[in-house]
């Protein structure tokens, strides 16, 4: 039986964007508000983090924290905090969203001084009852994504490499590396049924 490429509906994804606060004051804002999501300079989770880039370019970025949200509720919830100051009184500082990490130019998905979102803690999968689209987090990441869709003798188009996210793939407008596939279906952006949009909670 040959594997069925279905369309990947991407949920929990969010755009670089720029913040409002100041780098510091974000990161301590959310871990108030979001306990046990943020890791400062010197945390394990940080450090990690910082290694798990696939260049020099992003390792060498040290932002003020990460902030690392486990459900679509944390992401609207950092967007309401960067959205509180007031813009006619404070700089507009910006913030890193990273899904896979994996883009090789300088602050693709990490920044200095600032908040890097990282998102690969929202790595959910689901299948349609038919199953023929899969609907994935944020954070997922490809080759995490195959063995998974193995078993029901299915795949997405995606990365070749270990470590490529399905947020920054997708929105850059990959092409899969299965060749057939590609043929078949085209670029990655075209073949998404839907990509979520995470808004602020009022």
């Amino acid at each position: 039986m040959v594997p069925i490429p279905g369309p990947v509906r991407l949920l929990e994804l969010i755009p670089l964007a720029a913040g409002v606060l100041a780098g510091s004051s974000i990161c301590d804002v959310l871990n108030s508000r979001v306990p046990g999501r943020v890791s400062y300079s010197g945390d394990s989770i940080y450090t990690a983090s910082l290694s798990s880039y696939y260049t020099g370019h992003e390792k060498d970025l040290y932002p003020s924290c990460i902030f690392r949200p486990t459900c679509t509720a944390e992401v609207s919830k950092f967007l309401q905090i960067v959205g509180t100051n007031d813009h006619r009184t404070s700089p507009l500082p910006q913030f890193a969203v990273r899904g896979g990490g994996h883009t090789l130019f300088t602050g693709a998905a990490n920044i200095n001084g600032s908040v890097t979102v990282d998102m690969r803690s929202m790595k959910s999968l689901a299948l349609s009852e038919d199953r023929k689209i899969a609907s994935v987090g944020g954070g997922s990441i490809f080759s995490d994504l195959y063995p998974q869709l193995e078993p029901y003798n299915l795949t997405v188009m995606g990365g070749r490499v270990p470590g490529i996210g399905v947020g920054g793939f997708t929105t850059g407008g990959k092409l899969a590396w299965r060749r057939h596939i590609c043929r078949n279906l085209g670029f990655k952006c075209t073949d998404s049924s839907s990509r979520g949009l995470e808004l602020p909670v009022p």
